[in-house]
């Protein structure tokens, strides 16, 4: 059990579904981009470290929207 941060949890899942949803990416590269985006601190908040993001991953099949 790996308990989130509620406002970094907020900010990777809207750069996820943006990133499916408007970029047209499979679920792994939105979460892997939108991952990358809070490391490099893309979302302008102090999110960089593993702990913010780290405990998402996507799993079963690509589904497209």
């Amino acid at each position: 059990n790996w308990k989130v941060e509620s406002e970094s949890a907020r900010e990777l899942m809207i750069a996820f579904h943006r990133n499916r949803r408007e970029k047209g990416m499979s679920a792994s590269e939105a979460l892997r981009r939108a991952q990358i985006d809070m490391l490099e601190g893309a979302n302008g908040e102090n999110f960089r470290q593993p702990y913010f993001w780290a405990a998402f991953s996507v799993i079963g099949a690509e589904a497209n929207y």
